[in-house]
């Protein structure tokens, strides 16, 4: 079951995307120019962030981690009219170690998820043009109980952890 502080976790990490020509971050609830700029090149409208490494947030080797990488890179090959890049999350408020991942520009929200819980993930970053990065959970009825709980702790609690984005998130389920 996922927990409140994965949430947070998930809230306060830099979701950095490597380009050949240039680097940025991503913030889930901020705007992005460079993803914005990266759209109009390709001529694409939406992006997903997507990891295959430590499944349902359990903390696999390094090894077990590159072979997932590397499966999810078949995939990626395999996939749709995408543009993959190379991504890391990486959350300073956590000890979780950064996560390794792929920027796919022009995947449709469905898609991503369905290939994020092809590989045990419980969450995509996604968004798409001119809009705000946004957390898309694979399974959105597991986060429920732990949204509410927060509340019931108290919304300010709740802004505390995770900041406005999570009561919006909470009430839209």
């Amino acid at each position: 079951m996922p927990t409140y502080e994965l949430l947070a976790a998930y809230c306060s990490a830099d979701y950095r995307v490597e380009l050949p020509n240039r680097n940025f971050s991503i913030r889930l609830g901020n705007l992005s120019p460079e993803i914005d700029d990266l759209l109009a090149e390709t001529g694409k409208s939406t992006w997903a962030i997507i990891t295959a490494e430590n499944p349902r947030s359990r903390q696999l080797s390094e090894s077990e981690n590159a072979e997932r990488r590397e499966l999810l890179r078949q995939r990626m090959s395999e996939g749709g009219d995408w543009q993959v890049f190379p991504a890391i999350a990486v959350c300073p408020r956590s000890e979780w170690p950064p996560e390794h991942g792929q920027l796919v520009v022009g995947i449709a929200e469905d898609e991503a998820l369905s290939l994020a819980r092809t590989f045990g993930q419980y969450a995509v970053v996604w968004g798409r043009s001119r809009g705000w990065a946004s957390l898309r959970l694979t399974e959105p009825e597991n986060w429920r109980v732990t949204l509410n709980a927060g509340l019931e702790a108290g919304e300010d609690l709740v802004r505390k952890v995770c900041g406005d984005l999570i009561v919006a998130l909470q009430k839209s389920l």
